[in-house]
């Protein structure tokens, strides 16, 4: 698949308004690691956009982002969430296998799909989308 016709780091995807929304969905932590993540300043716990589907993978931005740090981001990088996940909830300590890890990547991948609906109908309420 071609690359993006786009730069991007994940911080650049919305307003600082639509930043702020993420942020405060997600309470300032990352869904996935559990980090606390700030709006500025170190780029693994810098809160980043990411596709849920990944661009690449023909993935657009509306209605396709999840908040999560810039560490889980950079580690997903075109990875399908539910393939990512099990691996990632490990490497991170949330599980400590890959069994115990598929359990709670599905709880964690209906999370995630809960924000990213909540932030496309908020960022639709505040005129952003």
């Amino acid at each position: 698949m071609a690359a993006r016709d786009y730069t991007t780091t994940g911080t650049d995807l919305l307003s600082d308004e639509g930043r702020k929304v993420a942020f405060k969905i997600v309470d300032g932590r990352c869904p996935v690691c559990c980090r606390r993540m700030s709006r500025h300043g170190d780029k693994r716990t810098q809160l980043t956009l990411d596709h849920v589907v990944a661009h690449n993978n023909g993935g657009g931005a509306q209605g396709n982002l999840v908040p999560l740090c810039g560490s889980c981001n950079s580690s997903k990088r075109d990875a399908d969430l539910d393939a990512w996940l099990p691996a990632r909830l490990v490497k991170t300590g949330r599980a400590t296998t890959i069994r115990g890890a598929r359990r709670v990547a599905k709880r964690i991948s209906a999370e995630v799909e809960e924000i990213r609906a909540e932030l496309e109908a908020r960022l639709r309420e505040k005129g952003i989308w």
